[in-house]
């Protein structure tokens, strides 16, 4: 009987087609889905059925198995199986099929063993389901795990972790400042030399709500699988009670001599943010709702794009943030409290004050980034926050490179006027629109004005001074304002309007899904006593 055999494809079309599993390969990283205006993209992420298996696993099952057919197919298939450590991206952490237990462990493991493998990885994106299981059997997985880890890279991790007994912050030993100092001097030893109290509270921490212990041990984790990946570009943290109150400690980095990270371009933060300070080249920041800044922020020399999520942010913050961004802002995205913000979290006297910052607060700060912002966009929810109009003194004009502005219509037009009172500035946008503009979206808020006339002047303008205005292009606005004449008007000055409204918060498939603080509710376990 003949063998059917297949041709030997040359490594570089293997390579084509194995790409094709790979969101790394495929640039879907590249936060492409924010390009303005607003639009639903052309290729968006499949969408996760509960029910089904993960979409984002079954091309890593690919990949994964493609790795094992052959040597040809693996030499190719197995480094680009390791460009990303992404389970959980986008929707696929709704699925109920999928595995995580012991996901993570494995990957560092690996790591720690194919060093060349390493060096590949671009990517990690860290969703909290991989710290589900906390058992007596995860738990000493994860202690050898993060030792043979920092073996690989010559580092005797006990030996670190008892030196950062001398340079404990008050912030990263919070949760429980005596327990903590116990975990750091005897968990990874082989014999710990601890009283019966102290080996019943370090056990208590592990086992008994609200587990500081675990969650400390999450976080040592993600610093170990940092550290292995010295070529990292894009580095994504869920929030979650997973973690401690801190978020991911710079000392455990600093543990397994971490200094740097001068590959990382990007960066989402669900959790405290001190990691900003170790990236000197971030060039994307995404913070959401939890990932308070703390009492100072470090300089970020080459962060273009700054996006905040369900945040509260006093203008004295703002300004704090913005001027730390150096090096010439292109984005500011900022989109206050959504659903399920939790208060509770800004509920303690670290937590900034929640007087939100106006939008003339934005504008006059960001004045300092005035010759290179690009995307203003700046979305106040319908939560009950007062938005005061903006004075008639304060406007974009000076903002040479901005090309396109989100804002919501109070600002603008106020909210609904006393009766009898008319609104009466019907050139505003005249005055307040830089000449760079290309797109302009107004989100109507719920019981305010919004005066279609400015509109009409808007388009009469242009068309009467078309060096004015001269890349206007796309009008978004609601659909009660919308008409047909108002649609011809702005046609014949060469405008599209359109009442498809998006927010980036929508978009976005970063940090999707359950972010909630990290905050410990119970912190006071030193006593020993029960919870």
């Amino acid at each position: 009987m003949a063998t059917t055999t297949f041709p030997r494809l040359p490594s570089d079309v293997l390579q084509l087609i194995f790409n094709q599993f790979c969101l790394h390969c495929q640039d879907a990283f590249s936060q492409s889905w924010d390009d303005r205006p607003l639009r639903p993209a052309q290729k968006r992420l499949e969408r996760q059925i509960p029910s089904h298996k993960s979409w984002y696993s079954i091309d890593r099952h690919t990949l994964c198995s493609l790795s094992l057919a052959c040597r040809d197919f693996r030499d190719v298939a197995q480094p680009i199986l390791h460009h990303e450590f992404a389970l959980g991206y986008g929707s696929s952490w709704e699925s109920m099929e999928y595995k995580w237990d012991g996901r993570l462990a494995s990957f560092i493991r690996t790591l720690a063993r194919r060093p060349d493998l390493a060096r590949l990885v671009r990517v990690i994106y860290i969703h909290t389901r991989l710290f589900r299981f906390n058992t007596d059997a995860t738990r000493a997985t994860n202690r050898a795990v993060v030792r043979e880890a920092a073996q690989a890279l010559g580092i005797d991790l006990p030996a670190a972790w008892k030196r950062r007994l001398s340079t404990i912050s008050d912030d990263e030993s919070q949760d429980s400042p005596e327990i903590y100092r116990t975990f750091l001097g005897s968990y990874l030893d082989d014999k710990p030399d601890l009283t019966a109290k102290q080996e019943r509270d370090l056990h208590e921490a592990m086992t008994v709500l609200p587990l500081p212990g675990w969650r400390w041990m999450n976080a040592e984790m993600i610093a170990t699988l940092i550290a292995q990946t010295p070529y990292l570009q894009y580095l994504s943290l869920q929030g979650g009670r997973e973690w401690p109150t801190c978020g991911l400690p710079e000392s455990s980095l600093r543990a397994l001599g971490i200094s740097n990270l001068p590959s990382l371009k990007t960066l989402d933060l669900g959790v405290g943010a001190s990691i900003i300070g170790l990236a000197p080249r971030l060039e994307t920041l995404n913070l959401l709702q939890h990932s308070y800044l703390g009492p100072s922020t470090p300089n970020m020399p080459n962060l273009k794009t700054l996006r905040l999520t369900d945040a509260l942010m006093t203008p004295r913050e703002l300004q704090r943030l913005l001027s730390a961004c150096t090096g010439g802002l292109e984005a500011f995205e900022y989109e206050v409290v959504g659903e399920g913000f939790d208060y509770e979290a800004l509920d303690d006297d670290d937590a900034p004050p929640c007087t939100q910052f106006q939008v003339a607060d934005a504008i006059n700060i960001l004045r300092i980034h005035k010759n290179t912002l690009r995307v203003l966009h700046i979305h106040f929810y319908d939560q009950g926050f007062v938005m005061n109009r903006i004075p008639g003194d304060t406007n974009l004009r000076e903002f040479t490179a901005l090309q396109h502005i989100f804002i919501n219509s109070p600002p603008l037009f106020g909210f609904g006027l006393p009766v009898g009172e008319k609104f009466d500035d019907h050139e505003i946008l005249i005055r307040f629109l830089p000449p760079s503009i290309v797109s302009l979206a107004i989100c109507t808020n719920q019981h305010c004005t919004f005066n279609k006339k400015a509109l009409v002047n808007l388009a009469n303008w242009k068309i009467k001074n078309p060096s004015d205005f001269p890349f206007l292009k796309w009008i978004n606005c609601s659909s009660k304002i919308k008409s047909s004449s108002l649609t011809s008007l702005f046609e014949t000055s060469g405008v599209e309007l359109s009442n498809q409204l998006r927010t980036f918060s929508g978009l976005k498939p970063y940090l999707n899904g359950p972010n909630e603080s990290s905050r410990l509710q119970f912190s006071n376990r030193d006593s020993g006593d029960e919870l």
